[in-house]
């Protein structure tokens, strides 16, 4: 299945597990139309609100992916988590802060999930928005990490944009970026 996501579209994250309605339907695309700021836009505005990537080749391009809500004081703790083989996050724009109020604690966490790619993206917080991490790898198998451009401030020097975390990865790529 393809979906195509119109220029100029938003659509807001409130809630824990929010695409739950696709099921386990596997191979599906969300692809954004537009370009720059007039790509689709979706917006996590809760704590707890999320997407899971859980089934099989679930894939979303040229998108906006605004991790936090811009107003309040909200803290997102989790909004992406990938599970599912062959998932990917390409061509996006992805805002993880605007300030010290309102932020990411993990962009996107990858547990378990096989040939998850996530390429030719574009990250950016602002300095006081630390976030724990971007990008948690946590026992995924041959993940691609290419091409992107991340800038966003972590909250200590020991752990940066991208992170592996208690279980080892195995064949990770990480290129050009």
């Amino acid at each position: 299945d393809i979906v195509y996501v119109l220029p100029g579209y938003t659509e807001t994250v409130s809630g824990a597990d929010a695409w739950s309605g696709l099921g386990t339907t596997t191979d599906v695309s969300i692809i954004g139309m537009g370009h720059g700021t007039n790509r689709p836009t979706i917006t996590w505005s809760a704590t707890a609100s999320s997407v899971l990537m859980d089934v099989a080749n679930l894939s979303i391009s040229n998108m906006i992916l605004t991790l936090e809500p811009g107003a309040g004081t909200v803290t997102v703790t989790a909004p992406i988590t990938v599970t599912g083989a062959g998932c990917s996050i390409t061509n996006c724009r992805i805002n993880t802060g605007t300030d010290s109020n309102n932020k990411v604690s993990i962009g996107i966490t990858v547990t378990t999930a096989a040939d998850f790619t996530f390429s030719n993206n574009q990250v950016r917080g602002a300095a006081a928005a630390t976030c724990v991490t971007f990008l948690r790898l946590n026992g995924a198998t041959n993940p691609v990490i290419t091409d992107n451009e991340i800038v966003c401030g972590t909250t200590a020097a020991a752990v940066g944009p991208i992170q592996e975390l208690t279980t080892a990865c195995t064949g990770v790529l990480i290129h050009n970026n």
